[in-house]
């Protein structure tokens, strides 16, 4: 009867042993610290999207821009997929070509220009860009707009929802668009 008992209390003991592991690693999953951890891993099983990995054209920058998610593909009645951009005439910011896509409150256009031999156009509107992060053509408004460091990329990244007098930093919008510029930066 003694062993029976011993045997029983002992069954017990590693029951509440088990369950106060199971709920310790409950409250591990739901804390941050594990969700960075579950982000850890999830990255170490996705292939990372690098920026070495693609053409350093304008479809290259819109395939990298494509692969982060930052820009989407349409798709087609039958299920295809296509690009969801407009062809830009980039002639008036100097560029050599440009594409602009669109998406809700969301407008990106995309811009690429020459490594070398700048035309006038080209390089005022570089320049403006790097002193004022802004530039302006024609009698329009001054344009919001992001160079890549090699200053071979330039973007104009519009969301009608961020208020660029007195953003919100933690949301969401702001976030997308902080991290196409980072992103744009690096290619």
């Amino acid at each position: 009867m003694k062993k029976n008992l011993a045997a029983l209390l002992c069954a017990g003991v590693i029951t509440v042993s088990f369950a106060g592991c199971t709920y310790q690693d409950a409250l591990f999953n739901s804390s941050g610290s594990s969700q960075a951890a579950q982000g850890d891993a999830q990255a170490t099983t996705e292939p990372e999207v690098k920026a070495a990995d693609f053409e350093k054209n304008l479809a290259g920058l819109s395939q990298y821009f494509e692969k982060l998610g930052i820009i989407a593909k349409a798709e087609k009645a039958d299920g295809d997929q296509a690009d969801p951009y407009i062809e830009m005439d980039a002639s008036l910011v100097g560029a050599e070509a440009g594409r602009k896509y669109a998406a809700g409150s969301v407008t990106i256009e995309l811009y690429e220009y020459k490594t070398t031999g700048l035309g006038d156009t080209a390089k005022e509107i570089i320049g403006e860009i790097e002193k004022n992060g802004s530039f302006s053509i024609l009698e329009l408004p001054e344009v919001k707009a992001y160079l890549s460091n090699s200053k071979k990329f330039m973007m104009i990244y519009t969301d009608k929802s961020i208020n660029d007098e007195k953003p919100d930093e933690n949301a969401d919008n702001f976030k997308k668009r902080q991290n196409a510029v980072e992103k744009l930066a690096e290619f």
